[in-house]
């Protein structure tokens, strides 16, 4: 299931750049909007991610926090068959599916800092 939902997500999703360009202080993603117009932003990515995981019974925190210096959200899954948590950034995920680069779904970078969880 999560990767199903992770795959559908990473491959039909774009990053909207304007909508990064613009978007003010308490933006909140609305997963239909997202669905619909096929694009957004990490805030986006991350919200769709976790009600689509949410909506199948698997644990799912949407992460806001900083990835190096740059303020960001994405995802930390729970998975039942090895009791851990693993990060999920479906958001760099699209981007280097849309441009042929390698990735992997599971993220070990120290970079990720959370600062909030929902």
């Amino acid at each position: 299931k999560i990767n199903a939902i992770y795959n559908y997500v990473v491959s039909n999703i774009a990053y909207d750049y304007e909508k990064a360009r613009t978007v003010t202080g308490g933006y909140i993603p609305t997963i239909d909007s997202t669905i619909a117009d096929g694009n957004g932003i990490c805030y986006d990515y991350a919200s769709l991610l976790a009600s689509m995981l949410r909506s199948v019974g698997i644990p799912t925190k949407l992460s806001i926090g900083h990835l190096g210096s740059l303020y960001h959200a994405w995802n930390q899954v729970y998975l039942s068959e090895t009791k851990e948590w693993i990060t999920v950034d479906s958001t760099n995920d699209a981007l280097y599916n849309k441009y042929g680069l390698s990735y992997q779904m599971a993220k070990t970078s120290p970079l990720y800092a959370v600062e909030m969880n929902y």
